[in-house]
């Protein structure tokens, strides 16, 4: 029975990170015009990138290896390297803040969207397919 819910670990944790991960650049955006900000990223845990790589990649549903520690901080927010300050030393360039909100946005669409498929296959099932 745990193996039919376990996907929806690795989904809710894929959910989670894409949403910090909104929240911060919406932060990086809101800082556009505050003099000396450095823009910042958030990076998933590399202990759990494949999984979590393969999930969004090739939207596989039926991960079973459930080796996500829920103890472990699984992200890791750091100074963005490819922000270069301007003059007033802010480096945040809003074009390129701008791509990663929508990027992000799709990858959590795309997470929902796999969510909402394995919660209709388990729906499905559980009424014996009617």
């Amino acid at each position: 029975m745990s193996g039919m819910f376990s996907a929806l670990s690795v989904h809710k944790r894929a959910l989670n990170y894409h949403m910090e991960r909104h929240n911060l650049l919406a932060g990086n955006i809101a800082n556009a015009d505050t003099p000396g900000f450095v823009s910042k990223d958030i990076s998933f845990d590399p202990d759990h990138q494949d999984d979590f790589g393969n999930l969004i990649a090739r939207h596989e549903l039926d991960i079973t290896d459930g080796n996500f520690d829920g103890d472990k901080k699984e992200t890791e927010v750091f100074d963005d390297p490819s922000a270069a300050p301007g003059n007033d030393t802010n480096a945040v360039d809003m074009d390129r803040e701008m791509a990663k909100v929508a990027a992000n946005s799709m990858k959590f669409e795309a997470v929902a969207t796999m969510v909402t498929k394995h919660l209709g296959m388990l729906r499905y099932g559980a009424s014996d397919g009617r």
